[in-house]
């Protein structure tokens, strides 16, 4: 699965699946119809965007986000197939849409929904979405509740900009200095020059807007991915970020297609180790070469 940003050929598949979500658990309103028949003059032209999961040429998911202006957005029109649910693509859809309003700097993300529909409540209530007064009298007809996204005191989103990859890497030098060993026999400086190639995916943390963690995904098939280059800066130690930055990257690994997740630390690195078996990995053979004497090899079924 992938996910992509709108082009017109998919205005198709965002109209039959969003009308099918609405009949079968709303009414549909003028209102619906004037966004679903025409969404870039309603949603990408105003600044917004439109998400699609796609598995091979197919859609099978969609979700859009509103810019409403004054850095204030709507995450909406979120509806998947109903033959590729409950695989984690809504998740999935939803965090492109948190990583997009980060990107941008926004200060209010919101969403309105009806209670009666407890899956699609529990994973808003998961990715950090509250219950709270909507500031807007009335609101959609068929909703009953309004909640706002509330951010972490760690945030944890996709690098795709130039300033942020570049933070990456500059937490990953960090890394490499508060290792106890060499990383030459790696040829680190060759990786961080031509850095990010070599990676599929990269994952940053900020506090208060600065960046202070980073993990990154490496490809080793079209199966197995392998965890590189975690590191928490102090300031974010004992935060729970670092969990919190596994678990994403896991997640994202899994709707990149993975069925398997490979890592190696240093046994000496105990709360790392510890962690890494708190999440479900398990010792396996190594798979690489590492002079160490206490290298530990790990695997995770996705």
């Amino acid at each position: 699965m992938k996910i992509v940003t709108y082009k017109p050929e998919y205005a198709q598949a965002f109209r039959d699946l969003n009308l099918a979500w609405l009949e079968k658990y709303f009414t549909v309103e003028p209102v619906h119809l004037k966004v679903l028949d025409n969404p870039e003059g309603t949603i990408i032209a105003p600044g917004g965007e439109v998400f699609f999961a796609l598995e091979g040429d197919t859609v099978v998911g969609t979700v859009a986000v509103r810019a409403l202006g004054e850095g204030r957005f709507e995450l909406t029109k979120l509806g998947v197939d109903p033959s590729a649910q409950g695989g984690g693509i809504g998740r999935t859809l939803c965090v492109a849409v948190l990583d997009w309003f980060l990107e941008r700097g926004g200060k209010t993300l919101f969403l309105e929904t009806h209670t009666k529909l407890k899956p699609a409540m529990r994973l808003y209530k998961k990715l950090g979405f509250e219950l709270t007064t909507n500031p807007d009298a009335g609101g959609y007809a068929g909703t009953d509740c309004y909640m706002e996204w509330r951010a972490p005191a760690v945030v944890i989103h996709k690098a795709q900009t130039s300033g942020d990859i570049a933070a990456c890497k500059e937490v990953f030098r960090a890394f490499s200095e508060w290792l106890p060993i060499d990383l030459g026999f790696q040829n680190f400086e060759e990786e961080m020059a031509r850095f990010p190639v070599g990676y599929v995916h990269l994952l940053i943390a900020k506090k208060d807007g600065k960046p202070v963690g980073a993990v990154a995904l490496k490809e080793h098939d079209k199966d197995t991915c392998e965890m590189k280059r975690l590191y928490m800066l102090p300031e974010a130690q004992g935060t729970g970020a670092g969990r919190a930055i596994c678990e994403r990257l896991m997640a994202d690994a899994k709707a990149l297609g993975y069925k398997v997740m490979l890592l190696d630390s240093l046994r000496r690195l105990d709360a790392a180790v510890a962690l890494y078996v708190k999440l479900g990995f398990e010792e396996i053979e190594p798979y690489n070469f590492n002079p160490e004497d206490d290298v530990v090899y790990m695997r995770k079924a996705l």
